[in-house]
C-alpha cells in the first residue's frame, strides 16, 4: 500500500517535471535534464536506463543548480522534485542492497539533495512582509505610491525609486523561494518516512532510513521528531 502511495506521489512529480528545465543552466545541462525527465517519465521505454545512472546524472545536474530566489526557481525544483521520486519509486521495488551500486548511487543522490536544500533553506523563516505599492522617496514632485518611475524627472530619486521596487520584490521573490524549497523538502521527507522495498525484505526501521537517506544536518534532525510506520 506504501509502494503504491509512493509511486503515486512520484508520477505526480513527474509530470510536472517533465515539462520544465532550468533556464539559468546552460545549454547543455537543459538537454541532459530533458532527456532524464523523459526517461523517467516514459516507464515502459525499451531504451531505458538503469536506476543507478539516472541517479548519477541527476547528481551532476544538482551541481549546477544554485536554488537561488529567482522566477526560474519553481523549474529548478519540480525537475528535482520529480527526478527524486522517481528514484524512491524505483528502489521500492527491489529487495534492500545497501552497498550495490543501484543503491548507493541513489542513497548519494538524495543525500545530496538534502544537502543543497538544507543550505539553502533558513529553518523557521518569517515571511517578509512586501508592499504592492511603493512610495516614492522623499522630495519627489507629485508622489504617490504605485507611481510610474518613468515619470520622475530627477535621475537620483528616480534611481532611488527603483531601487525599493528592487527590495520589494527581492522580498516576494524569498518568500516564494523558502516555500518552494521547504515544499520540496518536504516531499523527499514523504518519500523517506513511507519508503519500503521491496516485499522479502524485513520492514527497515526509522533508524536504519533515515541513516540511509540523509547526511549529518538539518533533514536528519527534523526526520528523527517525525512519526514514522511502525516496522
Amino acid at each position: 500500500m506504501m509502494n503504491n502511495y509512493l509511486f503515486s506521489l512520484s508520477m505526480a512529480c513527474l509530470t510536472a517535471s517533465a515539462l520544465c528545465l532550468p533556464a539559468a543552466a546552460i545549454e547543455s545541462t537543459k538537454e541532459q535534464l530533458t532527456q532524464l525527465s523523459q526517461l523517467t517519465a516514459a516507464s515502459e521505454t525499451p531504451t531505458k536506463i538503469s536506476t543507478a545512472e539516472i541517479a548519477i546524472k541527476l547528481q551532476s545536474l544538482l551541481k549546477s543548480f544554485t536554488f537561488a530566489p529567482s522566477p526560474d526557481l519553481g523549474e529548478e525544483l519540480r525537475a528535482v522534485e520529480g527526478i527524486s521520486c522517481y528514484l524512491f519509486s524505483e528502489l521500492s521495488k527491489i529487495e534492500f542492497e545497501p552497498e550495490s551500486q543501484t543503491w548507493m548511487s541513489v542513497q548519494n543522490t538524495i543525500r545530496l539533495d538534502l544537502q543543497l536544500l538544507d543550505a539553502a533553506i533558513v529553518e523557521n523563516y518569517v515571511e517578509q512582509l512586501q508592499s504592492a505599492n511603493v512610495m516614492p522617496p522623499e522630495g519627489t514632485e507629485n508622489t504617490f505610491s504605485g507611481m510610474d518611475p518613468a515619470t520622475i524627472k530627477d535621475p537620483k530619486l528616480r534611481q532611488k525609486y527603483l531601487a525599493l521596487i528592487n527590495d520589494e520584490s527581492n522580498k516576494g521573490l524569498k518568500n516564494l523561494q523558502q516555500r518552494a524549497l521547504n515544499g520540496v523538502r518536504h516531499t523527499i521527507f514523504l518519500n523517506i518516512i513511507y519508503f519500503q522495498p521491496a516485499m522479502g525484505t524485513q520492514r527497515l526501521s526509522k533508524e536504519r532510513v533515515i541513516d540511509f537517506f540523509t547526511y549529518d544536518g538539518p533533514s536528519r534532525r527534523l526526520l528523527q521528531k517525525m512519526d514514522f510506520p511502525k516496522p
